[in-house]
């Protein structure tokens, strides 16, 4: 396993804003009479009903913490992240001219969406892993990041991959069962990869009996915001990197109504708060009506098919709701394909953050 490098940019605001968030969360979700009646006063354009994770604490179906400091951090990693984006283009291209019998095999040569699609789904094409489960914790952060690597590793290199939320809850560093942050978890990825679930199970614990030391094959490459300068990305900004990267790692605020949810598009009105709580993934959208489809990570127990197979975990939720997109990011696999020379990144003067992705690229 390549040498853990801890991202220390966002620790101790990270771990004092985790615990706060905890404690402000420790109420149980308004049971389903209160959350209809409360609707009726709304025009709305889903349904809500029992589902798997009604009457939990919130506190353990959430737990995506973005720190005060977000924008200084996207700041500095939105050079990074076209720097090495564009030293992968480079060698995706040389790699190509050596063997040109690779373009059938990368993506980038043969990407089947574009934004002004009025309906995209990655699911349709294979490239979305299955709806996992996080209860009984507040890990979402993980499963959103795994996620969103998985689908990666399945565009980028046609490889299936069931990754392990555990090992990043257990060694990351980037958050607990209480909640955490995606930028650290992305970032460790890229440091350190991570193994596969079977070889370290998920158990909703800080600890696992899988060392350290244990292999960590899935590797990414790069990680960054969908759009570094703003708190809720464009809705064209999000598709743009939904058809450049794949899926994404968003926010969005959680309450009763989007923890009852049973289908339809969910376009609750929210005037009385203004943060998020939990991290998902948008895997596509549709125009007609208006949304995201978005995978979650509470089991098949929750949400609908959203118009593909019969396998639930997904929602629709219209653009704008509940802040979804907040703090967007994606995670780049890296390709199986063609490697990016270490002598390639000598020059590029990265800071303490990203050192981390030297050292993987280096590995």
């Amino acid at each position: 396993m390549k040498k853990s490098v801890l991202v220390r940019l966002l620790g101790a605001t990270t771990l004092a804003t985790a615990a706060a968030v905890a404690s402000a969360q420790l109420q149980k979700i308004p049971d389903l009479n209160t959350l209809k009646l409360d609707l009726q006063k709304q025009k709305i354009s889903f349904t809500i009903g029992q589902t798997s994770v009604l009457g939990k604490d919130i506190k353990q179906l959430t737990g995506d913490i973005i720190p005060p400091n977000i924008q200084q951090i996207a700041d500095q990693q939105e050079p990074i992240s076209k720097r090495v984006l564009e030293l992968d283009r480079l060698e995706r291209e040389s790699a190509v001219k050596i063997n040109p019998a690779l373009r059938g095999k990368i993506y980038e040569f043969q990407i089947p969406a574009n934004p002004n699609m009025k309906r995209w789904d990655w699911r349709t094409q294979g490239k979305v892993s299955p709806v996992k489960d996080q209860n009984p914790a507040g890990t979402c952060w993980a499963f959103s990041a795994m996620g969103a690597l998985e689908s990666s590793w399945l565009i980028r290199n046609n490889v299936t991959v069931d990754a392990s939320e555990q090992f990043m809850v257990s060694y990351s560093g980037a958050g607990t069962t209480s909640g955490g942050d995606r930028a650290p978890a992305n970032a460790w990825l890229v440091a350190n990869g991570t193994t596969a679930e079977a070889t370290c199970p998920y158990n909703a614990t800080m600890t696992t009996s899988t060392p350290a030391s244990t292999a960590t094959p899935y590797d990414a490459l790069a990680w960054g915001f969908v759009d570094a300068a703003a708190d809720i990305p464009s809705v064209q900004k999000i598709k743009e990197a939904l058809c450049e990267h794949g899926p994404v790692e968003a926010s969005v605020y959680a309450d009763g109504n989007f923890i009852a949810y049973t289908g339809g598009i969910f376009d609750h009105v929210d005037t009385a708060n203004n943060n998020t709580n939990h991290a998902i993934l948008i895997v596509g959208w549709d125009d007609n009506k208006g949304a995201w489809i978005i995978k979650n990570s509470w089991g098949t127990g929750w949400g609908e098919s959203c118009d593909y197979g019969s396998g639930r975990g997904f929602m629709y939720i219209k653009y704008g709701t509940h802040k979804i997109g907040r703090r967007a990011m994606w995670i780049k696999a890296k390709s199986v394909h063609y490697f990016i020379k270490p002598e390639l990144l000598k020059s590029i003067p990265f800071n303490t953050l990203i050192k981390a992705n030297i050292r993987a690229i280096q590995r």
